[in-house]
């Protein structure tokens, strides 16, 4: 009777993970040179092999050629050829002797027998898989996974992985590791890289929680302590004498690492001490002046204007870059030179206020008499023209026009000088002043003025730009904003 071969339905739901190209199965997997490898690992690699710390693998069954006993039902029509291998679509599954096999890497599963198809998600090192069957084109194995199927590379299943890790770091017995491997996530899951030492309280170490090596340098700080990684693909973890492992900052703030247990690791105390000071300058000083400025190590100061009868004057930096320009400061009729425009000048108070040093004068911390003991000159600058009345009638006009109002309701206020592109002055326009005395910033120099009136520059072409929006744009010079604030600071 012909025999006829029924539909068989392979209830294999295809899911799985799958890496490299067709490989015969090898007798063992050699833990590779402890020196890193030329290139970085593969998708299916991950930083235990860049780093040359492959579990051990013992030798991996090779599959059967032949197919077992079929456990489908065929129809009468047509027995079943023992020698034909299972099919699923086009690709040929042959049945194997092993019942399971072992990762012995962290390993992707897929959807079929290569890197193409995409990953359903993966195995961890040590991690058993029921074997359905092996593909011969590929050397991928089909494993059940998730309810269903999926596959994984024949080149890392082996019959046994050996859970010792093969080179520790120096001072780490094997034992420890082991019991630091078992609580990361199961026997030969976690790979140490770095040994910082035991204390009272336990051990730290460094455990590789990525699948790539950079060679990167890595700083872990931990309370008032810094521990430096020898790449960036680690995180420091502790294990304490209790055997629980956790991050080392999740340790500490749970009291399980405390301060005293530092002095025997392999660590160094981070200092809030700036290491040089400007000459003339105390530690003991300059630390409070930094505790002053945002909290303790956050002011770095670069120059020292001695002391006085009020406090010190100091250069602080105040930007993320560097300038070689040599930056002036003025303050009343005395002015500072800094080393470069990156520095802001500071007055500390021996009554333990810092502030920038024109906000001191400001607000009587530093007085006139302190500048003489301070590293500063006075200004000199001739005594100041009038304005003649041709050019005031000018002004006046221009003004006039500019706000839309009658001329003979404007007036120059105050007159502070010829400037490159104009002069500077303070109009007023016939409105009722709001009595009260404000300052404000323009470059380094702190400026005072009435209610709302304003310093202007009435530029040659006949128009006006405030104080402020005329030296940010460049129609005032640093040099001319220290003149306008040296006339317009004298005192009557």
């Amino acid at each position: 009777m012909k025999k006829t071969l029924l539909a068989v339905a392979l209830a294999l739901v295809l899911t799985g993970c799958a890496v490299g190209p067709k490989e015969e199965p090898r007798e063992t997997l050699a833990s590779p040179e402890a020196t890193l490898p030329a290139t970085l690992p593969t998708e299916e690699t991950t930083a235990e092999t860049a780093l040359g710390l492959v579990t051990t693998v013992v030798e991996t069954s090779a599959p059967e050629t032949e197919a077992s006993e079929p456990s489908e039902t065929f129809s009468e029509a047509e027995e079943p050829d023992d020698d034909e291998p299972a099919e699923i679509g086009d690709i040929e599954i042959e049945p194997v002797d092993v019942e399971t096999l072992y990762a012995t890497i962290s390993l992707n599963v897929r959807s079929g027998p290569s890197t193409d198809y995409e990953s359903i998600g993966h195995l961890d090192v040590g991690e058993g898989a029921e074997i359905v069957g092996y593909n011969y084109d590929s050397g991928w194995y089909l494993i059940k996974y998730g309810g269903g199927n999926g596959w994984v590379s024949g080149k890392y299943m082996a019959e046994r992985v050996d859970t010792e890790q093969a080179e520790l770091p120096d001072g780490l017995s094997q034992d420890l590791a082991k019991k630091i491997s078992d609580s990361y996530n199961g026997p030969g899951t976690a790979h140490i890289y770095g040994y910082y030492g035991s204390c009272d309280s336990g051990v730290a170490v460094a455990i590789c929680g990525s699948d790539t090596y950079t060679e990167d340098v890595k700083t872990v700080v931990v309370g008032d302590y810094e521990f430096e990684l020898a790449s960036g693909s680690f995180d420091l973890y502790f294990y304490s004498n209790g055997g629980m492992l956790m991050e080392i900052n999740d340790a500490y703030s749970q009291g399980i690492l405390t301060d005293s247990d530092f002095g025997q690791l392999d660590c160094k105390k981070i200092t809030d001490e700036q290491t040089e000071l400007p000459d003339g300058l105390s530690q003991d000083l300059a630390n409070k002046i930094s505790d002053s400025y945002n909290g303790p190590g956050t002011a770095h100061i670069y120059g020292y204007y001695g002391s006085c009868d009020s406090g010190v004057a100091v250069a602080v930096c105040g930007s993320d870059t560097y300038t070689d320009d040599v930056k002036t400061v003025a303050v009343g009729d005395y002015e500072f030179e800094l080393a470069s425009g990156s520095f802001d000048l500071y007055f500390y108070s021996y009554g333990g206020a810092l502030m920038k040093i024109n906000d001191a004068y400001f607000n009587g911390f530093v007085l006139d008499s302190d500048f003489e003991q301070l590293d500063c000159k006075k200004i000199s600058y001739p005594q100041l023209d009038p304005l003649d009345h041709a050019m005031e009638a000018t002004i006046c006009g221009d003004y006039a026009k500019y706000k839309g109002i009658s001329a003979d309701k404007v007036e120059v206020r105050s007159y502070y000088g010829k400037v490159k592109n104009g002069y500077a002055v303070v109009m007023y326009d016939g409105r009722e002043l709001i009595e009260i005395v404000r300052s404000f910033y323009v470059g380094d120099y702190m400026f005072e003025q009435t209610g709302d009136l304003v310093i202007e520059i009435r530029t040659d072409d006949g128009s006006f730009t405030e104080l402020t929006e005329a030296y940010n744009s460049g129609l005032v010079s640093n040099d001319d904003l220290r003149m306008i604030y040296y006339y317009s600071s004298l005192r009557p």
